[in-house]
């Protein structure tokens, strides 16, 4: 085959994939590869797959895994699943701060509002992916963008950023369950 005919099938394959992530992004649709989609601009609470009852909140200003009862703590573990920061992915804002996203510092999960730098953008933007301990019923993982393949988990009820260390327990940690909003 000539080298031209190959250039020019890549072309069209180039084409093609840039029409189906155009598609993607017209339908809201949070996706990369091998991503469970969650439609955006709505509101998310994430339950721990190996702690049930426990979610995804921030409590003076950091990253935990608590169970809720109060308002506040189901205000702080209400999140809103916005279109990455970056320009790819996902962010979550937080539903009592509304100009405060979930970010990470020093691989530590915090709220904070944008210095307006590419590095906090870049912190700030994740990918949704199939759940590390389980891809069926709607359990997701969270992947960092500027970070790739690490994941938000929990530790000893402080929310992280860790890689993947191939164990059952980081597998567990690091999945979710996409909640009803608690608040």
């Amino acid at each position: 085959m000539s080298t031209l005919l190959r250039q020019g099938k890549a072309r069209r394959w180039r084409v093609l994939l840039a029409a189906v992530v155009s598609v993607v992004a017209a339908l809201g649709v949070a996706a990369a590869p091998a991503a469970a989609a969650l439609p955006l601009s709505r509101n998310y609470s994430l339950e721990s797959f190996n702690f049930p009852g426990h979610f995804a909140r921030h409590r003076n200003s950091l990253g935990e895994l608590t169970t809720v009862s109060s308002q506040l703590d189901r205000d702080d573990a209400t999140w809103l699943l916005v279109p990455g920061l970056a320009g790819a992915g996902v962010s979550l804002r937080s539903k009592n701060y509304p100009s405060f996203y979930l970010r990470h510092s020093g691989f530590r999960l915090q709220i904070s509002q944008s210095d307006g730098s590419r590095l906090y953008r870049e912190d700030a933007t994740f990918y949704v992916r199939g759940g590390n301990a389980s891809s069926g019923s709607g359990w997701i993982s969270l992947e960092s963008y500027n970070f790739p393949g690490r994941y938000i988990r929990h530790a000893d009820y402080h929310l992280w950023l860790h890689p993947d260390d191939g164990s059952r327990l980081f597998a567990e940690d690091s999945t979710w369950a996409a909640r009803p909003p608690l608040a």
